[in-house]
């Protein structure tokens, strides 16, 4: 029995010993030259480069190559010949074009070409069967060419932070894809993506996009849904089941949509800077929401139905126009990060006082003018943001450090 725990201890630490072997990282050319073939990972980021060193031709086992944060214009021929190179970082370069070079490492997995200045994407990308992630992220892409093509084996893609007026329709013969970012182009209309049905990470924020396409109801494996910054009013045919996290802040809605109260998967909900002005009942469903911003939109009156959410733990609702809180509001026993400002209030509801895990509430830009009486007797440890709020000046002077008691600190300024 010693003799098979000390071989189980001697192959442990032997694939501790490999594991932390293969997962080393050399930042400089002189330090991978000592032992080339022993090199997986190679670092040269900042390093103001003009060209490719040549010598890491020589680092025949080199897995990663991060060349990032210099000012490449050109690859040179000889970097297909690293044929185990899965992953490789030429973001925030000098590059116009994708290098040519790169459709003949076979073995790439990830490449990352974001923040260059490329204009359009060569046909060929289209033929790398082994590529699995890509990012050509803030470049100055408009439209891509007819032939453009992506390969089928992605699964991440980022276009975001370019200038595309137009969906590159390419994008969906990507069926194995996951993750697509889009976000901050100037794309109106989205195409019909029922055939991505493996997608779970969407970001389309910061558009001018106004419709979820009839076919969206396809992608059915949705969790997290980013369409901030668009000018949509309903979300007819968003309607995954398995969606987390789902952000329709700074859009047009005058009304809930009603597909989020059949999201039951939901943890976090961002609906701000809208026109709404109700919340349905039937919202108290999801029982599962952690996260919910409601800032920025027209509630007359602070929504009751948002104290059904017992698990809330954060909660945005600054400028809109309450002046108070329901009763029901001490039932969110789990909340701890509370935002109230650019509100209406006169003064802090007492039942904060009594809500234990609240650690920082927001109440800036309101009309309170007193605060010592209400707060001396709170006795758990809580932040307040107070600022733009004209308090007193003989109120000031009863906390001169901002330290109201040993529980409550104020904060005054920005």
């Amino acid at each position: 029995m010693k003799q098979f725990f000390s071989c189980l201890l001697l192959m442990t630490l032997a694939a501790s010993a490999y594991a932390q072997e293969k997962a080393k990282a050399y930042w400089t050319i002189e330090s991978a030259l000592q032992d080339p073939k022993k090199v997986k990972i190679l670092i040269l980021s900042d390093k103001d480069l003009t060209e490719v060193p040549g010598s890491i031709e020589k680092l025949i086992n080199l897995e990663e190559l991060s060349l990032n944060n210099n000012k490449l214009t050109v690859l040179p021929q000889w970097i297909s010949g690293l044929k185990q190179l899965r992953k490789l970082d030429l973001s925030n370069n000098k590059l116009q074009s994708v290098p040519e070079v790169i459709r003949d490492i076979a073995s790439l997995k990830e490449l990352r070409l974001e923040d260059n200045l490329l204009f359009t994407l060569p046909s060929w990308l289209g033929s790398m069967a082994t590529l699995e992630k890509l990012d050509v992220s803030g470049n100055k892409l408009k439209m891509l060419t007819p032939d453009a093509g992506f390969p089928k084996s992605l699964l991440s893609l980022n276009i975001s932070s370019n200038e595309m007026a137009l969906f590159p329709v390419a994008v969906i013969s990507c069926s194995s894809l996951r993750e697509l970012m889009i976000s901050r182009n100037k794309i109106k209309v989205l195409p019909e993506l029922g055939a991505l049905k493996n997608l779970e990470y969407i970001d389309f924020s910061f558009n001018q996009i106004d419709r979820i396409p009839a076919s969206m109801s396809g992608c059915s494996k949705l969790e997290i849904v980013k369409l901030r910054g668009n000018k949509l009013t309903e979300i007819q045919f968003l309607q995954a089941k398995t969606i987390t996290s789902l952000d329709l802040g700074a859009n047009a809605f005058v009304s809930f949509p009603s597909e989020i109260i059949s999201m039951d998967s939901l943890q976090e909900l961002l609906i701000d800077q809208n026109k709404l002005n109700a919340i349905p009942d039937a919202f108290s469903k999801l029982q599962m929401i952690g996260r919910l911003d409601i800032s920025t939109n027209a509630f007359p009156f602070f929504p009751e139905i948002i104290c059904s959410l017992t698990r809330l733990k954060e909660l945005r609702a600054s400028a809109n126009k309450f002046s108070s809180l329901p009763s029901c509001f001490s039932s969110l026993t789990q909340l701890t990060d509370l935002d109230l400002g650019k509100n209406a209030f006169t003064a802090i509801p007492s039942m904060l006082g009594k809500m234990q895990a609240l650690s920082t509430i927001d109440f800036s830009d309101n009309k309170i003018k007193q605060v010592f009486d209400e707060l001396s007797a709170w006795k758990h440890k809580v932040e307040i943001k107070m600022w733009g709020n004209g308090i007193l000046r003989e109120e000031l002077a009863k906390f001169p450090d901002g330290e109201l008691s040993q529980y409550v600190t104020l904060v005054l300024l920005k």
